[in-house]
């Protein structure tokens, strides 16, 4: 006999959020959109959406749009970004609006 916990609907958006990370050496092309933390270090192409942090590391490099609460670039980046806090790290380059 097993013994199961109710899961309260109203405690499920407080459970930690999954990070999805294209790794060095990875390139993705197209759109993607995450519920939780985004990590490249690779290459991708294309338009993002992070419902939380968005991280470019400083091997990584995207060229599109990207839509977050809080992107952090440390790699290259070309394109458009929409957020609510940015943060551009000195070893970086960002090119567009």
């Amino acid at each position: 006999m097993a013994i199961f916990n109710k899961v309260n609907a109203s405690n499920v958006s407080k459970l930690p959020t999954a990070v999805t990370i294209i790794a060095h050496g990875n390139r993705f092309t197209g759109d993607i959109e995450v519920t939780g933390q985004l990590q490249v270090d690779g290459q991708m192409e294309g338009s993002i959406r992070a419902a939380d942090i968005m991280t470019i590391g400083s091997e990584g490099s995207i060229n599109g749009r990207i839509q977050g609460q809080l992107v952090q670039v440390a790699g290259q980046f070309e394109g458009e970004i929409w957020c609510e806090d940015l943060v551009i790290f000195p070893s970086d380059e960002v090119s567009g609006q």
